[in-house]
């Protein structure tokens, strides 16, 4: 059983949700870290084109705009952690299919549409629901505390997978995070309901929030290049999922530590000086991206990409939630999360326009190339 960071006598509603959450989305991320990395390089494996992999993010990217606005309408009916619990309980059913790709004839848009309604199931309640528990005076701190365990529960996980991937077979690794899921799911269906249940009202956002959307969609840029182009690229280079796996895991305690930092820090001065550092950092490291040729230098932008990434992710999403606080809550977290999942569509939409008309490798280059500038996006909130 996991134990409270506090006694639980001591605990108010709020806190006690917090912890649910903390734990809760640690463990799934440890399933999503298991597999994320390595399903770009499994469909490659089973004879799917770069451009078919694009096609299969940007269903599932493009599935969640539609999701988002529906969860977001179930709010007032539905329990945040029953959104979150089903959405953890589908991750295991869209992983399942995933894996049955290489022995039946089940088309490549059916796990993509499976994984859309997952995510979008989980994750405007767990903005919504994070943002409302945690305790304003020390929120910084909390988010880098939430960006902390999610980097050590997930850090080592990638490792993990490209190992029983390479020794034990992919349907393993998707085993193992099935059961991470299922226990997710276990622990946020036991959490407190601190999130007021009331109709979704679009009417209610004004067009101040526009610079926050499309900073969250910029970012995305970023996701695509760690989650999809990346890996890809460690995968032409070392050839293996091992490879791929433990070179992604190099820098588990350093992005954590810098993680928690950051949200101390921030607490005392703002987010402001680490969204610039961050962006320069993420910025830099998309652009020695492009001379990597070996296994060390992998080693050493990984190295790099942890700090910046937890430099700019842990400011971020402080300062997104910070917002919530003085916008229409629901309203406002529906919209961040429609402007990122956008934003990965059309980055991934891009991507497709690039490994249609140039060689695989040249296409990855082409988008780390585009990426660069768009590190300095996230700047872009109020």
């Amino acid at each position: 059983m996991l134990r409270p960071f506090y006694h639980p006598l001591h605990l108010t509603a709020h806190a006690k949700e917090l912890h649910h959450l903390f734990w809760s989305d640690a463990v799934a991320s440890v399933g999503v870290a298991l597999v994320q990395l390595l399903v770009p390089a499994y469909l490659l494996t089973l004879g799917y084109s770069l451009p078919e992999v694009c096609l299969f993010f940007i269903i599932l990217y493009g599935g969640q705009i539609p999701m988002a606005y529906l969860t977001a309408r179930l709010m007032s009916r539905v329990s945040p952690n029953v959104l979150m619990g089903v959405g953890n309980l589908l991750a295991i059913l869209s992983y399942v299919v995933l894996l049955l790709l290489s022995v039946t004839d089940i088309p490549l848009w059916v796990p993509a549409v499976m994984r859309a309604v997952d995510k979008g199931l989980y994750y405007i309640p767990f903005h919504l629901s994070f943002s409302k528990s945690r305790k304003r005076a020390k929120g910084d701190s909390q988010v880098g505390i939430m960006k902390a365990l999610n980097i050590l529960a997930a850090g080592s996980a990638p490792a993990v997978g490209g190992i029983v991937a390479s020794l034990a077979g992919i349907a393993w690794v998707y085993g193992i995070a099935a059961g991470t899921f299922l226990v997710a799911a276990i622990i946020i269906l036991r959490g407190q309901d601190v999130a007021k249940h009331r109709r979704f009202k679009r009417s209610l956002l004004s067009r101040r929030v526009i610079p926050d959307v499309v900073a969250n969609g910029l970012g995305s840029s970023m996701d695509v290049v760690e989650t999809v182009v990346w890996p890809l690229i460690i995968f032409l280079l070392v050839k293996s999922y091992a490879g791929v796996g433990i070179l992604s895991s190099v820098v588990v305690l350093t992005s954590a530590a810098v993680a928690f930092w950051t949200g101390r820090r921030a607490d005392h001065h703002g987010e402001r000086r680490y969204l610039k550092r961050g962006s320069w950092v993420a910025s830099v490291t998309n652009a020695l991206r492009l001379i990597a040729a070996s296994a060390v230098h992998i080693f050493g932008i990984n190295l790099l990409s942890g700090v910046g990434q937890s430099l700019l992710r842990t400011a971020f999403v402080s300062r997104f939630y910070k917002h919530a606080d003085r916008e229409p809550r629901l309203e406002y977290v529906w919209a961040m999360e429609t402007g990122h999942v956008a934003g990965w569509m059309i980055f991934m939409s891009t991507l497709f326009v690039l490994a249609s008309v140039l060689p695989v490798g040249a296409a990855l280059t082409a988008f780390v190339i585009i990426a660069v500038p768009l590190s300095f996006g996230a700047r872009l909130i109020r």
